[in-house]
């Protein structure tokens, strides 16, 4: 519109806006259906504009009336004119039209397609995975790099039901070679089925640690047999229980004085001496249960790495983990040769916990964000990357022979130790646990989670193999491989470069219904509005979103990144790939 036609119309909208604020809103909708119904003047079949509330109040409808015969211009061409800002203006009854026939769009968009493409001629999901994969290679629907791989769909908050379920039960299981006939399977709800758990349906169990306690767990069944069984005093041996192995912990503190610190926060000072024998230099990182800092030793004059480790009771614990396990995987390498962090101290200071250990290079983050970003020749060359995988692997062996998962395995866990040579190690072992432990549901950095930690399953050390496909295919093209805004639209991600869930491996997931509907979509929920979003994966392939036509780099890396556990390398069988045997110039 004009700037001539907005200031002609600048009086008529003054008008109109000082009616709307003396008038209640009900006389104005009247005012405005009267309007429309004479414009319209029966040609559309008498279109019915919703009842009109009558108001009550005499004065206001006279008032109104009133208002009504000084208009030089009618109620709806006002409103139909412009807003405060100058934009064109649309009726009322316009937009609430528009509002309903897009919601009808929406909704029919969503129950006319499905969660994939139709995969004519598979049997089996290795086939149907097969296929998928090729036709992404052949047919990348990314429109480019920043594309966030999946098309949104939305549902309306009344037909949210119809989608929602409370948790995944496979209504069939079918044999492989036996496909249900629409070619998906279907998912229902396990309320309402008229069937109770059973021990076999145990869910993963996942690590909780209440406000309160009780006093001492009931004696087993075999201890009570015989009916003669009598605790043990304390400090006593007991001989039916494994043994437990303990360390020393050194706590510094000053003769003449008790009580707590000032602060909780342990405040960091250039020059400030740490427990007689730590100089403080400089800083190096914060995360969030810990920071980091280089210091000089003052008894041996090497620089050293010191983590401070934040004063809350969980992050103590997580840190006293972490000193246990460095100092056994230290113990079985007393060569320095699976790359492994080596840890030379541990002490608690000023009511926080201190790791003391060798001082490395950068992380893989920050030294290649450096790279791209001052050098012409990126320094990570495929036979670098070889070689990074080579060494990671080999101590991820090394630490899975101790029945122990790293857990958190990422591009800021893995420091250059020299690059010349480039060596790499692995540090920040706070949050691994045994496989023989209550393992958590809550595990790993968000892009480089395992799907079978995600959706809930029972998952092994094969969760470290996939951080480390995620790790080597950043490096190699330069980009989060599954960059994502939310877990859903990671496994959207996830899913358009891997291909579909086998429906076996989300019907044993304890958390599928949080991303899954009942008929296979994931979607995202609006917890304040109740809409629900489908996210439809675009497909596409590993290869294409590296873009390497290195067909032995990207089998590699297929092979990390297999969706389902069972069929992903282990960290030794990875070892044995072509790949890593294939030469290269640095």
């Amino acid at each position: 519109m004009g700037v001539n036609a907005l200031r002609a119309d600048e009086d008529a909208l003054r008008t109109t806006l000082e009616f709307l604020r003396r008038h209640n809103l009900t006389a104005c909708e009247k005012a405005l259906a009267r309007e429309m119904a004479r414009e319209d003047g029966g040609a559309s079949g008498g279109m019915d504009y919703g009842d009109v509330e009558e108001t009550t109040s005499e004065e206001a409808s006279d008032s109104e009336d009133e208002e009504e015969s000084k208009w030089s211009a009618s109620t709806l061409r006002r409103l139909r004119s412009v807003d405060v800002s100058g934009r064109a203006m649309v009726t009322i009854a316009e937009e609430m039209e528009e509002k309903r026939a897009k919601e009808e769009r929406r909704a029919s968009t969503v129950s006319n397609v499905e969660p994939f493409d139709e995969l004519d001629g598979t049997r089996t999901h290795e086939e149907a995975l097969a296929m998928w994969r090729a036709r992404g290679d052949a047919n990348c629907e990314y429109e480019d790099d920043d594309d966030e791989g999946f098309e949104r769909c939305f549902v309306p908050r009344h037909e949210v039901w119809k989608y929602v379920v409370d948790s995944f039960v496979a209504t069939e299981v079918k044999l492989e070679g036996e496909p249900d006939d629409d070619g998906h399977v279907h998912f229902k709800s396990a309320e309402g089925d008229g069937k109770t758990p059973t021990e076999g349906d145990a869910k993963t169990p996942t690590l909780d640690r209440p406000g309160s306690f009780t006093f001492g767990d009931g004696p087993s069944e075999s201890e009570i047999a015989d009916g003669n069984t009598t605790p043990l005093p304390s400090g006593w041996t007991d001989p039916t229980h494994s043994a437990y192995d303990a360390f020393h912990l050194k706590v510094y503190h000053k003769a003449s004085k008790t009580g707590f610190e000032t602060s909780k926060e342990f405040v960091v000072k250039y020059g400030d001496v740490v427990a007689n024998r730590y100089r403080i230099a400089e800083g190096i990182g914060r995360a969030a249960f810990s920071k980091t800092v280089r210091a000089q030793d003052l008894q041996t004059n090497k620089a050293v790495c010191l983590k401070i480790i934040k004063n809350n009771k969980d992050c103590v614990d997580q840190g006293l983990d972490e000193i246990k396990l460095l100092k056994m995987l230290n113990d079985k390498d007393p060569k320095d040769e699976k790359g492994i962090l080596r840890m030379l101290d541990f002490f608690y200071f000023k009511e926080h916990l201190f790791i003391v250990s060798e001082l490395l290079r950068a992380n893989l983050y920050e030294f290649q964000k450096y790279d791209l970003e001052t050098t012409p020749t990126p320094y990570f060359s495929l036979a670098r990357i070889q070689r990074v995988a080579k060494q990671v692997l080999k101590s991820l062996v090394f630490v899975h022979d101790f029945n122990l998962i790293h857990c958190d395995l990422k591009p800021e866990n893995i420091l250059m130790k020299s690059y010349a040579d480039c060596t790499v190690k692995i540090i920040d072992f706070g949050s691994s646990c045994f496989t023989t432990d209550v393992i958590g549901t809550y595990a790993q950095s968000r892009a480089y989670r395992a799907p079978e930690v995600i959706i809930g399953t029972q998952y092994s050390q094969k969760v470290d193999v996939w951080s480390l496909g995620c790790i080597l295919a950043e490096i190699y093209s330069g980009r989060v491989l599954f960059r994502n805004n939310s877990v859903s639209g990671l496994l959207a991600r996830v899913v358009s470069m891997r291909g579909p869930f086998d429906p076996k491996m989300l019907a044993q997931g304890t958390q599928s219904q949080k991303y899954f509907t009942k008929q296979g979509f994931l979607y995202e929920l609006d917890e304040m509005s109740g809409s629900l979003t489908i996210l439809r994966p675009k497909r596409t392939s590993l290869r294409r979103r590296i873009g390497s036509d290195d067909e032995d780099l990207v089998d590699f890396l297929e092979r990390l990144l297999c969706v389902d556990p069972e069929r992903r390398a282990s960290a030794a069988e990875a070892l044995a790939h072509p790949w890593l045997s294939k030469v290269y110039e640095q």
